[in-house]
């Protein structure tokens, strides 16, 4: 089996990825991911629309809980 150094890879992979994400990102016409962090106020009411749309996806049946953090997805 060939050795491969970690860090050898992640630098010659790099560049690549980040070309691939640019190039994607670009053609499917999507923004590219935030930088800067969410203040308080729209990180907490981003949560709670979350938790709603989970709670309401449960009550629907479009999820269903399996157990302790397993969940099913009903389409």
């Amino acid at each position: 089996m060939r050795r491969v150094q970690l860090d050898e890879y992640m630098r010659n992979l790099k560049p690549r990825a980040a070309k691939v994400h640019m190039v994607s990102s670009a053609r499917w016409g999507r923004p590219l991911p935030r930088c800067r962090p969410r203040n308080p106020t729209e990180e907490s009411i981003l949560t709670y629309l979350d938790c709603r749309r989970w709670q309401k996806a449960l009550a629907e049946g479009q999820l269903v809980k399996l157990g302790f953090r397993r969940y099913r997805l009903n389409v």
